[in-house]
């Protein structure tokens, strides 16, 4: 069967993957201006100075604006070296691995997902995702202009299912009730958690970005999905954290990238309807 597969798949399929993994690369570009501008309240474009020049990318090394050539994703820092074209000074690495990433994730929901709309909306949430994790990794904070885009997201990804997921919309009450419940009750538990953990270890074990991210998780993925939703973020935040002091000689692990991380995993599974998928089964 395996063997042949590469006969059955259309030709589209391969066409579209394409076209998605370049979307990846200009929304892994967009993250990393997020990374960069967002902890420093620089403007990203959508709010804050109307000053054009003020909202340009610049080298952080040289100041100098940058054209075009110098902004296509991951091929610039390719063909540049891996350096400024007008100051020669090293681009760190971070910057193409971040738009690969974005570029593989949203490739990834293209092959698990298929081509609707409720799967545009997991892709466009990915680089705010990753922004999130970032940031959180750097800076140990979850910026709220982020998780309230998410969360806004989120909720455009529930109301189209919502709309579009039955004949009758009474049907689709339940499911609607489920997503609105889960963003209630996701982060109460966890800010009990939390409360819980940091009394019997007298320190503070959970920020309050973290609830709130919880509760855009509880929007996304429902109240049906609140075990699987503490079991996975649980089992990453301890294999994160257990590297993380490996690496980093850290005690404290922000625990932003593995709430980010179970998010995505559910939402991916709860919506595995690919093409691909249907070749191979």
């Amino acid at each position: 069967m395996y063997e042949d597969l590469y006969l059955v798949i259309p030709y589209e399929f391969f066409y579209y993957l394409f076209i998605f993994f370049l979307l990846g690369l200009v929304f892994g570009s967009f993250a990393t201006a997020l990374i960069h501008r967002i902890p420093l309240g620089k403007s990203w474009g959508v709010s804050g100075t109307h000053d054009v020049n003020a909202r340009r990318s610049s080298c952080p090394q040289c100041k100098h604006q940058l054209g075009v050539k110098d902004l296509i994703p991951l091929f610039s820092w390719v063909f540049q070296g891996g350096k400024c074209r007008y100051c020669k000074v090293s681009i760190p690495i971070i910057y193409p691995l971040t738009e690969l990433s974005v570029a593989s994730i949203v490739s990834l929901v293209y092959i698990l997902c298929g081509m609707e709309l409720a799967t545009i909306l997991i892709m466009v949430s990915v680089p705010f995702l990753v922004a999130l994790t970032a940031i959180d990794l750097k800076f140990k904070i979850l910026p709220n202009q982020l998780v309230f885009i998410v969360g806004g997201i989120g909720a455009l990804y529930v109301g189209y299912v919502f709309f579009v997921g039955g004949a009758d919309i009474r049907d689709q009450i339940p499911f609607l009730s489920d997503h609105l419940l889960g963003m209630l009750i996701f982060p109460l538990l966890l800010w009990g958690i939390g409360k819980l953990v940091t009394f019997l270890l007298k320190k503070e074990a959970l920020g309050f970005g973290d609830v709130k991210l919880y509760a855009v998780c509880g929007l996304w993925v429902g109240l049906a999905a609140l075990p699987q939703m503490m079991i996975l973020s649980g089992v990453f935040g301890v294999t994160m954290g257990w590297l993380w002091r490996m690496v980093k000689k850290d005690t404290v692990f922000p625990f932003g990238p593995a709430i980010v991380l179970a998010l995505l995993t559910l939402v991916i599974g709860q919506n595995m309807n690919g093409e691909i998928l249907s070749l191979i089964g």
